[in-house]
């Protein structure tokens, strides 16, 4: 379990709770478990006093309209067509593997938008160029709520293996 802070967020989304195998890849662990479980106790001690205070009355008429999908009206979205990866030639003469974790937005055509396109984690430009070239010819079959095609963001890793290893 980590808590997680972002001094970029508003003020009352600055820390949050996640549970996780080990730290993500360029993340570090500041506390000690015994030290997180006295930071939960104060996180939850001072979630027990916004409990008790009355919600303001626009809130309450806000979360009154929002509709929330049930899982039937809810579709992820599906891969129909994608080109074959193709292993980059200096990597296959250097004997090297790696790995390329991309995060997009995939739009309400099935279509990946290459503004949105975000290499997260990558083990050389020769494989994020291969990975990227994929993306820009991908087709989706486009994630829908309530019937409408809606955009979503897609974590999508990309590992580049040699036969034999």
């Amino acid at each position: 379990m980590y808590l997680i802070y972002d001094p970029r967020a508003r003020r009352e989304r600055r820390y949050a709770i996640a549970l996780l195998g080990p730290p993500p890849h360029g993340m570090r662990v500041f506390t000690t478990p015994s030290e997180l479980e006295r930071l939960l106790d104060v996180l939850d001690s001072v979630a027990a006093v916004n409990a008790r205070r009355p919600m303001p009355r626009a809130l309450e008429a806000l979360a009154d309209s929002i509709r929330i999908a049930p899982a039937s009206d809810r579709f992820a979205p599906t891969l129909e067509w994608a080109p074959s990866l193709r292993y980059p030639e200096a990597a296959r003469v250097a004997r090297r593997q790696g790995r390329v974790l991309v995060r997009f937005v995939l739009d309400t055509t099935g279509r990946v938008d290459p503004a949105m396109v975000r290499v997260v984690l990558s083990d050389g430009a020769d494989f994020e160029a291969s990975a990227r070239a994929v993306l820009a010819r991908v087709v989706y079959k486009p994630a829908r709520v309530f019937g409408r095609a809606v955009r979503v963001i897609i974590n999508q890793p990309f590992t580049f293996r040699m036969a034999g290893h």
